[in-house]
């Protein structure tokens, strides 16, 4: 009876890292073992271009599919019209384009390459009015600029909502910075 083929797990682990895009994930795997957290860190760091502190948490554990989403959300790109709008109906054209890709994300979810795009988008209808436009075209773009303004405010609480976590958590609003909270309000907050 042969022996069943030895697994490496080391080449496993190696070939998993490759696949996240950390090519040189094999100097990652020293004297028989690989070092996981430092391939996770330079993962986060080097490829997906995010700050590692945001997913290690206190013991220093590190979330790295918490890291690997948003990287993957962020990646996601717009395919833009392949040319600019002469016309307003062609400019119309082209915010309907960008519109209907982003509204498979939902605008709550839309990352900011959606987000630039749809505000391009949106200026070039814009730039397109005119006395001489029906008020049908007149209120297009009011209803754009409307769109635009509430994807923006949207951003905003968006915002506002991470630098309360991060406050919650005695951070400072990069999210990383440490602040120092007087004993009593330390206090209460722990609560």
């Amino acid at each position: 009876m042969a022996a069943a083929p030895k697994v490496d797990q080391n080449q496993a682990t190696i070939d998993r890292y490759k696949a996240l895009g950390l090519t040189d994930a094999a100097n990652y795997a020293t004297k028989g073992k690989f070092d996981e957290a430092k391939a996770q860190t330079d993962l986060i760091k080097n490829v997906y271009k995010l700050d590692p502190a945001l997913y290690t948490d206190k013991k220093g554990n590190i979330n790295l599919d918490a890291a690997t989403q948003k990287y993957q959300f962020e990646k996601a790109d717009v395919t833009l019209p392949k040319s600019k709008p002469e016309s307003f109906t062609q400019a119309l054209n082209y915010y309907s384009d960008i519109l209907s890709q982003a509204q498979k994300f939902g605008v709550n979810n839309l990352n900011t390459n959606y987000q630039n795009a749809l505000k391009d988008a949106s200026k070039l209808v814009r730039d397109f009015d005119s006395k001489n436009l029906s008020l049908d075209a007149k209120q297009t773009i009011a209803n754009i600029t409307e769109a635009s303004d509430a994807i923006d405010q949207i951003n905003e609480q968006r915002k506002n909502v991470e630098i309360q976590q991060y406050r919650s958590r005695g951070l400072d609003v990069d999210g990383i910075t440490k602040i120092k909270l007087s004993k009593r309000l330390n206090t209460r907050i722990n609560q």
